[in-house]
């Protein structure tokens, strides 16, 4: 009758035709990218649902990307980004979203690259970021390259945090990132926890603390580590 997933919006994009055509509900709790549901044409304000039998449950890219600028720019005070992504859909997707926004806001996009996902090696991309100036490196990626990417960065002499959205928002990446992701910021697409009544109940040891904004997704604060 209906499928629940997929994490991946590059994955779901391949399968909602295929659900669809077979008459099956698909739910995902996790694809942010906003084609799935307005079309690939959305950025131009022309919105056609793809497939009426898709559906989600996580909010938008173009909610998380607006806000992740948003509080860089504003919160953060951050000015100068270099901007990074892993070529996929979720990833290029948010980080032009971030892009556009913080730009709008007044910040400068001092650089920006593409990475291969897999990759282990990011040793060219980090001394163009020590070279740009840039205050803040935002990656539109995972945590698997996302952690590796931090550590490198600073590695080669950038001393500034990385930022991103729930796809680095993981307890792997700390550990992915060898120590060197302190500093570094994710955004999560859900509710505040302080506004969840079952968070409320929970042990304290698996609550984590967040900057709460009462209309958009919660930042994780610098020093509180990512839990997806």
């Amino acid at each position: 009758m209906g499928v629940v997933g997929p994490l991946n919006s590059g994955v779901a994009l391949t399968m909602q035709k295929v659900f669809n055509d077979a008459t099956m509900a698909q739910i995902s709790p996790a694809n942010t990218n906003p084609q799935l549901t307005m079309g690939p044409d959305w950025g131009t304000g022309k919105f056609n649902r793809p497939y009426a039998s898709y559906f989600r449950t996580a909010t938008t890219d173009v909610v998380q990307g607006k806000f992740g600028a948003q509080y860089l720019y504003t919160e953060a005070k951050k000015t100068k980004v270099y901007v990074i992504d892993d070529k996929k859909t979720y990833g290029a997707g948010l980080a032009n979203i971030f892009s556009d926004e913080f730009k709008k806001l007044g910040g400068t996009v001092v650089g920006s690259d593409h990475i291969n996902p897999g990759d282990k090696d990011f040793s060219a991309v980090a001394t163009k970021v020590k070279a740009s100036g840039a205050d803040t490196v935002f990656y539109g990626g995972e945590y698997p390259e996302g952690g590796p990417l931090s550590d490198q960065i600073k590695k080669a002499g950038a001393a500034i945090p990385v930022f991103g959205g729930d796809g680095l928002y993981d307890d792997e990446y700390i550990k992915l990132s060898n120590g060197s992701g302190e500093g570094d910021m994710a955004t999560s697409v859900g509710a505040p926890v302080d506004q969840l009544d079952s968070a409320k109940t929970s042990s304290p040891t698996t609550r984590r603390p967040v900057t709460r904004t009462p209309t958009a997704p919660t930042a994780a604060t610098p020093t509180t580590p990512p839990g997806r």
